[in-house]
């Protein structure tokens, strides 16, 4: 299984800059214009978060989330798009026993993808 140093080895083999926000949790990018993406270590995954807008600041309706659901499926290689107790998120696992740098690069290039098309995805569902 790898450890923590593997996971920030990745990290700068691969060039996300990051910092350490807990015993198991980072925040960082790959890039300054990508949103932060929070990593969290919790064996036998690592998960990997972008949250994407505050549930307050939508018009939520099915519609919406049927969107997010196709989406998921059609447009998304790693990951999918979800809700997490007051916002749309992009989320993805991996499994910490197989892991290596290309599939932690793959999931996190994904994860960035889906939150840059996530906003015309979502722009007639947030309040004016």
């Amino acid at each position: 299984m790898k450890t923590h140093t593997d996971i920030t080895a990745y990290f700068t083999e691969i060039g996300f800059e990051f910092e350490k926000r807990g015993d198991d949790v980072w925040v960082g990018r790959l890039d300054e214009n990508d949103p932060p993406m929070v990593v969290a270590y919790a064996p036998p995954l690592l998960i990997l978060q972008i949250s994407l807008v505050p549930l307050s600041k939508l018009n939520p309706s099915e519609e919406l989330y049927k969107k997010l659901l196709i989406a998921n499926a059609t447009e998304m290689d790693h990951g999918a798009f979800a809700i997490d107790e007051d916002a749309i998120i992009v989320v993805d696992t991996l499994q910490l026993e197989n892991l290596d740098v290309n599939e932690l690069k793959a999931s996190i290039d994904s994860l960035n993808l889906a939150a840059s098309l996530s906003y015309n995805l979502l722009a007639d569902y947030r309040k004016k």
